[in-house]
């Protein structure tokens, strides 16, 4: 995959080759506007090697012949910022450069303060307060604000971004009541991502600022994925999942091993986060921006353990027909037959997906194609057999598991084996079984391309070998691992001992 792919599966909740990863920091101040802010996003991210790419914005709203808001009744004196002010044309012309020379490999985002950030800034962080005493003046002068990024958001869709990094403050329970939040922050907010969702942003991520969060007020925010600091206070990632049923991203402390710990200690906590998170609908990143820039070399860290994962022997499975074949991890198991009959037909098929349902009242569950005669058979005859066969007969198994051709009325019979008819059923019991129970269809449970046959055992007969437990002196297990490459034949291990387990000898019909 590359990193668009890697990144839009995980946005998905798809499968991706590796879990997608990317960091931030602010860079100095004279490499925050124009060409200067350009170079230096590109040095880091050649540098670095991001799956995504976050342009930061220190470019705080700047409308004309603004001053300092020194009290509540001003805020409702905020005029417009146009398209042409420095706050937006600084980062813009930075914006335009970065995506010529690098979007059409990498996935680009670039950052937006919420209305309400912005205005605490204007206040000299004072917008709390302000909003406390006169709220309706605060938040119309939001309104305002919001329009206005609601504008440059659209701008920036426009210079190819992919879309935004909404950093969304405001949210702490300290700061506001939620009645406050909801009414005079949140709805300026949604001004603003509701402009980049109708701008056709294919990637935005809300990134949701400070300790003790009520995070519950986000999770009907329009965004992609979700980002916010578990360190300070607020929900871990795998609580927060459930809040947003979204991508998230987080998962490294952007104060702790990142910046000054070992490499070991990265690694450790780039695989609890992964542990906890999984691979699917999770990328890698900090709670927030990097305490302080960090040396590429340390940033390597984090991706060497991401690689080191995957090459360690856990493969992602990166599309269906390869996920399909998951069940191939069950492998090795015992292979029995089924068999049921009407009438005039026998039907039989090599199993190695039957399981005990319940002890209380006995009852197995066999999983086959919904499609498959014998499937077919056990719903018109209401009752079927599982038999448990010896090693010996290891060529009739594997008869019933690949028939090759034509559809003879005893399948049993033409395997090379004899049966009988149940004690308290129809249902033929194969004679050379070691073990046989016997059943009556109690349900039968769609699911994918399968059914789960589930029966009442009514009967059970076994050799002496069975004494509440296998014994394996006469009963040798014919165990299943798969089919052989290119043909249509099982391959069977052969067991011969409980003491000595799993034999060497193993048989490919």
């Amino acid at each position: 995959m590359n990193k668009i792919e890697r990144v839009d599966a995980a946005l998905r909740g798809e499968t991706v080759d590796r879990v997608p990863l990317s960091f931030f920091y602010h860079f100095p101040e004279h490499q925050r506007a124009g060409r200067a802010m350009a170079q230096a996003h590109l040095d880091f991210y050649r540098e670095a090697d991001p799956d995504y790419l976050k342009v930061m914005n220190d470019n705080f709203y700047d409308p004309p012949n603004f001053q300092t808001l020194t009290k509540p009744s001003e805020w409702a004196k905020l005029q417009p910022a146009p398209l042409t002010s420095r706050c937006f044309q600084d980062q813009l012309t930075g914006l335009r450069e970065i995506v010529r020379a690098v979007g059409k490999e990498v996935p680009i985002i670039t950052t937006v303060f919420n209305p309400f950030e912005n205005g605490d800034g204007m206040s000299d962080w004072k917008a709390t307060d302000h909003l406390k005493l006169e709220p309706e003046k605060v938040s119309e002068g939001l309104s305002t604000v919001a329009d206005s990024l609601a504008n440059f958001v659209r701008a920036c869709i426009d210079a190819g971004a992919s879309g935004i990094f909404f950093a969304a403050h405001g949210g702490q329970a300290a700061r506001h009541t939620e009645a406050e939040f909801r009414k005079y922050i949140k709805p300026h907010d949604l001004t603003v991502l509701n402009a980049a969702e109708e701008a056709g942003a294919a990637f935005n991520l809300l990134h949701v600022c400070g300790e003790n969060l009520r995070l519950q007020e986000y999770a009907d925010y329009p965004a992609h994925a979700i980002n916010w600091s578990p360190q300070l206070g607020n929900l871990s990632l795998a609580q927060g999942r459930r809040v947003f049923n979204r991508t998230i991203t987080g998962g490294i402390d952007q104060n702790g091993a990142i910046i000054h710990g070992s490499q070991k200690d990265v690694s450790e906590e780039v695989l609890k986060a992964i542990e906890e998170m999984g691979t699917r609908g999770f990328m890698l990143g900090a709670g927030c921006a990097l305490a302080q820039p960090v040396p590429a070399r340390r940033l390597s860290w984090v991706r060497q353990t991401v690689v080191g994962r995957r090459a360690r022997g856990l493969k992602q499975y990166t599309s269906k027909k390869e996920a399909v074949k998951v069940y191939r991890l069950f492998y090795p198991q015992i292979a029995v037959i089924v068999a049921s009959r009407t009438t005039h037909r026998v039907e039989a098929e090599a199993l190695n997906s039957v399981i005990s349902g319940s002890s209380d009242p006995p009852r197995v569950v066999c999983a086959m194609k919904r499609e498959a005669p014998v499937a077919v058979m056990i719903r018109k005859s209401k009752s079927f057999s599982v038999n448990w066969m010896d090693s010996r007969f290891v060529k009739s198994v594997d008869f019933l598991g690949f028939q090759r051709e034509g559809n003879p009325r005893d399948k049993i019979k033409a395997a090379g084996l004899t049966w009988l008819p149940g004690s308290k059923t129809s249902t033929p019991v194969v004679s050379e079984a070691a073990a046989a129970l016997e059943c009556t269809l109690d349900r039968v449970i769609p699911l994918g391309d399968n059914d789960l046959v589930v029966g009442n055992v009514v009967s059970v007969r076994t050799t002496r070998d069975f004494s509440g437990y296998w014994q394996f002196k006469t009963y040798k297990p014919l165990i299943y691992f798969g089919a052989v490459p290119g043909k249509k034949a099982g391959r069977y291990v052969l067991f011969l001992s409980r003491r000595r387990g799993l034999a060497s000898k193993s048989q490919g019909v």
